[in-house]
């Protein structure tokens, strides 16, 4: 795979950043283009060694891995006991391909009820994905305490629990539950001073479903 026209400006283990003829810079994850793959051996070995930064841009790549293979299910149960928060954030989407939903749903609950400063949007998401009754009162209750939150004024000032929450909105209106409720919710933010939580909540409303 490769960008027609374009030139090669950063090379790395796991990516390279590409500027297109019109200036623009891209990512690819060799792990897409080049289809790269990894094995838990690897992944181990070198582990401790790695610098969070190194760790976190292997993340970033292997996010982008199409196919998931036996080995790669060994690599990601290995990031899910070993990754950080910044890593785990990455990985999310990849572990709607584990075979191991049990372990991986409550691997997603932990990581929403975690004290933490990273987004938790990409955890709501793959919760929405498996649509259970089990999932939606866990995106309840999640709901429900960062409302909480943010009526008596905890959370006014956090970017991130308020787009974690019109997420939350979202993904619960997605899969039908009291939808009217959640969009007004989403709504409200519409009048917010800040314009990055306008943005984000003119986005869920217009594309009436979670935004990946």
């Amino acid at each position: 795979m490769a960008f027609e026209g374009s030139t090669v400006i950063e090379d790395h283990r796991w990516s390279r950043l590409y500027q297109l003829e019109s200036g623009q810079k891209v990512y690819a994850s060799k792990f897409l283009t080049d289809n790269l793959v990894i094995s838990l051996d690897e992944v181990t070995r070198e582990w401790d060694s790695w610098t969070d930064q190194q760790r976190l841009d292997f993340a970033k790549a292997y996010k982008y891995k199409v196919t998931v293979s036996a080995e790669d299910v060994k690599v990601l149960s290995f990031l899910m006991v070993n990754g950080d928060d910044p890593v785990l954030v990455c990985i999310a989407h990849q572990l709607i391909k584990h075979p191991d939903r049990d372990s991986v749903f409550s691997f997603l609950v932990s990581r929403l009820r975690a004290t933490s400063s990273e987004p938790k949007a990409n955890f709501i998401s793959v919760i929405q994905a498996f649509g259970t009754p089990n999932a939606i009162s866990v995106l309840r209750e999640f709901h429900d305490l960062s409302w909480a939150q943010l009526e008596s004024g905890e959370g006014t000032a956090d970017i991130v629990t308020i787009n974690d929450l019109l997420y939350c909105c979202s993904a619960l209106a997605h899969l039908g539950v009291d939808s009217d409720r959640y969009r007004l919710e989403i709504q409200s933010y519409m009048n917010d001073d800040r314009e990055v939580v306008r943005f984000f909540a003119a986005g869920l409303l217009r594309s009436g479903t979670s935004i990946e």
